[in-house]
C-alpha cells in the first residue's frame, strides 16, 4: 500500500488572489457604501421597535400608577 499523499505543498503553491474587480474597503467608503449588511439594518430596526415597546410599557405603568 502506498502512504497517503501529502497535499499541503500543493495548497500553499497557489496564492490567494482576489478577483480583479474586487473593491477595497477604502473604495467602498469613498463611494458612500459602508460595510452594513441587510442583517445589520434588520437588527437596527428590531432595536428601534424594542425601544418603542419599552417606552410604551413605561407610559402604561406610569399611567396606571398615577391613576
Amino acid at each position: 500500500m502506498n502512504p497517503p499523499a501529502d497535499n499541503s505543498q500543493e495548497r500553499t503553491a497557489i496564492p490567494d488572489v482576489e478577483s480583479p474587480d474586487a473593491r477595497s474597503e477604502e473604495q467602498e467608503v469613498a463611494a458612500g457604501r459602508t460595510a452594513a449588511t441587510p442583517f445589520f439594518a434588520l437588527g437596527s430596526v428590531a432595536f428601534l421597535i424594542a425601544c418603542a415597546v419599552a417606552v410604551l410599557i413605561v407610559i402604561v405603568v406610569l399611567a396606571t400608577y398615577l391613576a
